[in-house]
């Protein structure tokens, strides 16, 4: 378990970002599912 002493401070920049796109893909696709694409359209 020591192996990782501090997990949250091993995050770099490409992951902060990373982490908010999806945040926000997530919050625009559960406010309008038509904006999600065509993997909603398809079904």
């Amino acid at each position: 378990m020591s192996d990782f002493p501090e997990v949250d401070t091993s995050l770099d920049a490409e992951d902060v970002l990373a982490w908010i796109a999806l945040e926000r893909y997530a919050l625009l696709t559960a406010e309008r599912p038509s904006a999600a694409g065509p993997e909603r359209n398809a079904g």
